[in-house]
């Protein structure tokens, strides 16, 4: 809001002989506000009780835009003559423009209680109440404000953003497209929403806005993806790709790429997953984390040689890079390579402690090399972390009462 430049209020200095007073009055009208505030002060000099003199001051510090010496002078205004409106309104606006909304509030409320009708001042007061983060007197203030003017977009988003900050999200959302149907850029507002709802984990309500949404801005690329990749990590893999499809046909960008990617993975489509990846990697061939999905899903697929490959390649970029040795040591596991595969596992480790699935690989390859205490060791370890792998717990089980006998002095 353009408080300062739509709402600025003069007043004449009443008539005076004083040929400073007719000096500074006509520098006044020609807008030279430093000659008037410079003969001001010399009247204030001589009559420091003449409010009148100390309001056009103030005013003209305002339009010097020194805003300190102006608000001093309109708060003395005020406490000589606090039914002076216009040094009300000046001071409110000027302490809104300095995010004082606060202190402006008491002013403000002057001006409504005596302009109750006054659909700028109403607009005014609500939102200094939402400024000052007083969400719930904000509320009723807008409500008035709209029973004014029912097609201030202004108080329609004031009323939204005051719902949302107060947790009223439903009510919020219909605030913003009552809004919308005045400015529609209002609309954008129901994007922030969306957002803090997923914030919340109140993902159902999220997707509902984003779709709306979309409904209304089906162009609006960098929603769908956020709305496919939503979908996604809800398990709804093919209503994902269908948005996250278009969005990567109509511009696509390594988020949306790789949400499509992992959407046709879940729903056992590896081959246009690998197809997508491959396209990413010719566009950014340096980005060593695509590069590390990419060769995760041809370990996926069965495709472990080349996996190792591009692993290699990305250790080789990256020497720190965990998930590639890991994902080293199990495409070399897969080859038969157990050697090369507690090597791989002995690299991750030295980064970050192994995840249980990482534990059990360096258990069952120290087995297939029969270090059988290193195994031990480790199906120990793997079965000390809870990891909720039920076949891998029960094989780890089992190895270890074999393992026990094995270990057993003859």
């Amino acid at each position: 809001m353009k408080w300062l430049a739509a709402l600025l209020m003069a007043v004449t200095a009443a008539a005076a002989s004083h040929e400073w007073v007719q000096q500074a009055n006509q520098a006044l009208e020609d807008e030279n506000f430093t000659l008037a505030a410079e003969l001001l002060e010399k009247v204030l000099a001589e009559s420091p009780d003449d409010h009148e003199t100390r309001f056009q001051l103030a005013y003209a510090y305002t339009r010097l835009e020194e805003h300190d010496k102006a608000i001093e002078g309109y708060r003395q205004v005020v406490e000589t003559k606090p039914d002076l409106i216009a040094a009300q309104v000046n001071l409110s606006m000027l302490l809104m423009q300095n995010g004082s909304a606060q202190e402006a509030l008491p002013h403000l409320q002057a001006v409504t209680e005596a302009r109750p009708d006054d659909t700028r001042f109403r607009l005014f007061l609500a939102q200094a109440l939402l400024d000052a983060r007083r969400f719930d007197d904000a509320v009723p203030a807008f409500e008035r404000a709209l029973e004014l003017d029912p097609s201030s977009a202004d108080a329609a988003l004031g009323m939204g953003q005051s719902l949302e900050q107060s947790g009223r999200f439903a009510e919020a959302a219909q605030a913003y497209r009552k809004g919308a149907a005045v400015d529609p850029k209002i609309a954008n507002m129901l994007l922030g929403l969306a957002q803090t709802l997923e914030e919340r984990g109140d993902v159902d309500q999220a997707l509902s806005l984003y779709g709306e949404y979309l409904t209304a801005n089906s162009a609006a690329v960098h929603v769908r993806e956020r709305f496919g990749i939503l979908l996604m990590n809800q398990g709804r893999f093919e209503e994902a790709i269908a948005e996250l499809a278009p969005a990567v046909e109509r511009k696509p960008t390594p988020a949306n790429r790789e949400g499509l990617a992992q959407a046709f993975l879940m729903t056992d489509r590896r081959s246009e997953a690998l197809g997508l990846l491959q396209d990413a990697l010719q566009n950014d061939p340096s980005n060593t984390e695509l590069l590390v999905r990419y060769a995760n899903v041809l370990l996926h697929s069965g495709e472990t040689e080349q996996a190792a490959q591009h692993y290699y390649t990305a250790i080789k970029r990256a020497p720190d890079h965990v998930d590639a040795w890991n994902g080293l040591a199990f495409s070399l596991y897969k080859m038969e390579n157990f050697p090369g595969t507690l090597k791989a596992l002995i690299q991750a480790r030295m980064k970050v402690p192994l995840k249980p699935a990482a534990l059990y690989l360096r258990a069952i390859t120290e087995d297939k090399l029969q270090m059988y205490k290193e195994a031990l060791a480790s199906y120990q370890e793997f079965l000390a972390t809870n990891p909720g792998m039920e076949d891998e717990e029960w094989k780890s089980q089992q190895r270890i009462k074999v393992i026990k006998k094995v270990l057993e002095p003859r």
